[in-house]
């Protein structure tokens, strides 16, 4: 069995604007994926923030131990604690697991596991 990863820094794709979600790309991909016999672990794109989140909602961003906040461009430039950035993780998440929560190629989920950003903020 083959496998692959798609979405791991997707999200700017898949909401390219907020509330504007984009996913026909990615029903492409995994159908042609399974229609190859290849099975597919999801992964959630929260390490990825897209520009519009931190540019509309700032607040988002990680502050570095010398308390400036990081414009976008990075990865993982994010703060755990922001209410705002767990609402709209929480968001493009519960839309990726109703649309593909039954699609044939799924066979796992890849939740962030890059917790290394623990910054203040």
């Amino acid at each position: 069995m083959e496998c692959g990863k798609p979405g791991i820094f997707a999200w700017a794709a898949l909401e390219p604007e907020e509330g504007n979600y984009q996913f026909e790309w990615l029903d492409r991909i995994m159908d042609k994926l399974y229609y190859n016999g290849i099975y597919v672990i999801l992964a959630t794109p929260s390490a990825a923030p897209p520009a519009w989140l931190l540019e509309k909602y700032p607040e988002v961003a990680r502050v570095d131990s010398n308390r400036v906040r990081h414009l976008f461009g990075g990865r993982q430039n994010h703060c755990f604690t922001s209410p705002i950035y767990r609402e709209k993780v929480k968001n493009i998440n519960r839309k990726l697991a109703e649309r593909y929560k039954d699609h044939p190629a799924l066979i796992a989920w890849h939740v962030s596991n890059e917790n290394k950003n623990l910054y203040s903020c």
